[in-house]
């Protein structure tokens, strides 16, 4: 069985500004930290690439701290994505529980 939530991507200010329906504010710094997850990149690595300690980037990415447009395009650039692909809606899955265990 598998379970998929969409979450609606609005629009670009509301994301930006954690201001629009409450998931939208979880759409960047969520698709920033799969990225980094799908790739093995660690926390500290891409801090240094945008200047700032991994503390800083820990909280952009728990959403405490906004991403500024600089640091979307330079982590876009560094992992030679488009700077879109941080504002796509994502899509969770569940494992069934017999997959999950094997």
């Amino acid at each position: 069985m598998t379970i998929v939530t969409k979450y609606p991507l609005h629009r670009y200010s509301d994301v930006m500004t954690n201001t629009g329906a409450s998931e939208s504010g979880a759409v960047v710094p969520w698709n920033v930290r799969a990225e980094l997850a799908r790739r093995g990149v660690r926390q500290v690595e891409a801090a240094e690439v945008l200047g700032i300690t991994q503390p800083s980037l820990s909280n952009r990415l728990c959403g405490r701290v906004q991403f500024t447009v600089h640091e979307l395009v330079q982590l876009a650039e560094w992992l030679d994505v488009s700077p879109a692909h941080f504002f796509a809606p994502f899509e969770c899955q569940a494992v069934p529980s017999e997959q999950a265990s094997s």
